[in-house]
């Protein structure tokens, strides 16, 4: 049996995914890609692993469901508007980030 960790989300794999509401990413992710959530309009709750290195711009651009991020300590990259157009954030938890 072969197993394997995801490691990269590409860009825009998910875009406009409009039925989607949750997602939780596996640990060992590293990496969001470009616009990979952008305008999952439904998307109402991430939580990111404590391996994720970088999110990329747009990443999560106009997911306007989305009310509280935390992101982990491993973060090294945020992208130019990873996060824009989220009309609901009000809580991004940086309290991990040394």
């Amino acid at each position: 049996m072969t197993l394997f960790t995801l490691r990269t989300i590409g860009k825009e794999a998910f875009t406009s995914c409009i039925g989607l509401t949750e997602m939780v990413f596996p640990e060992g992710l590293e990496q969001i890609g470009q616009e990979a959530f952008s305008g999952c309009e439904n998307l109402e709750s991430i939580t990111l692993p404590s391996t994720l290195k970088v999110i990329g711009a747009y990443a999560f651009f106009g997911c306007q469901e989305l009310e509280t991020i935390v992101i982990p300590n491993s973060i090294e990259e945020i992208g130019d508007n990873a996060f824009g157009r989220c009309m609901k954030l009000k809580d991004v938890d940086l309290s991990s980030i040394g």
